[in-house]
């Protein structure tokens, strides 16, 4: 029973493998996809601004458009899967693992796991009949441990991605090299505009603020006399 247990468990951590494995290839692609977004967009919108020279509510709209997309597109492709890698909130279940598993390996495997988690629920309602059901589990749980899991997610697919990130930083590096007031001046202009300078200070307002109130909070306290409690209010 012990080494039926043992085979079983041996799965589960393959199967627990192969789904922060998952995630880490949506991880990759989405920071890739992120990071490309962010550099096409960022050209796309210095180039319409140094050729039209927009007013203060275009360069506002430019301005939070470009978070809004990548505040987006982080959350969705870097932030979600980065929390399923490091088992926070929700994430793919075992039976939608095993199906993707089944999938890669159709010949070996086909329904081997799924058929193994049915029987690990079926064994948890029914103990009386846990010899036969371990049995079971242990047959189909020893075909599939043999096979490598990790092969059915190639992390080197994302590959195929970075040219959407690099070829647009290369055309970034080659206006900074021969026209750099190409990349500089509709960025400064866009980023200085009224409103998208006061939402750049407003987190280091934020900040100050909060530390200058509390710095008041303790002189009022150290300004009361010795002794006097903490909640005793001063006479």
């Amino acid at each position: 029973m012990n080494v039926m247990t043992n085979t079983l468990d041996i799965l589960l951590q393959k199967i627990d493998r192969f789904i922060r494995r998952y995630y880490l290839d949506q991880l990759i692609r989405g920071c890739v996809m992120f990071g490309a977004g962010l550099v096409i967009l960022f050209l796309l919108f210095v180039t319409i601004e140094y050729f039209g020279y927009f007013d203060s509510t275009v360069r506002q709209i430019l301005f939070y458009s470009f978070l809004l997309f990548n505040t987006i597109v982080m959350i969705r492709y870097v932030a979600i899967p980065l929390m399923g890698m490091l088992r926070i909130g929700k994430r793919i279940s075992p039976q939608h693992a095993a199906r993707l598993i089944g999938k890669f390996f159709p010949d070996q495997l086909n329904d081997k796991i799924t058929n193994v988690l049915q029987l690990k629920n079926f064994l948890e309602q029914n103990p009386e009949n846990a010899a036969l059901i371990m049995a079971g589990i242990d047959q189909k749980a020893n075909d599939a441990i043999r096979l490598p899991f990790h092969k059915a997610i190639p992390l080197k697919g994302n590959l195929r991605f970075l040219p959407y990130l690099v070829v647009p930083m290369i055309f970034i590096g080659a206006f900074f090299l021969i026209q750099p007031a190409f990349i500089i001046e509709p960025t400064k202009r866009i980023v200085q505009s009224k409103w998208c300078s006061n939402a750049l200070h407003l987190l280091p307002s934020l900040w100050f603020l909060k530390r200058r109130g509390l710095n008041t909070r303790i002189m009022k306290l150290s300004s009361r006399p010795k002794g006097m409690s903490i909640l005793q209010k001063p006479t």
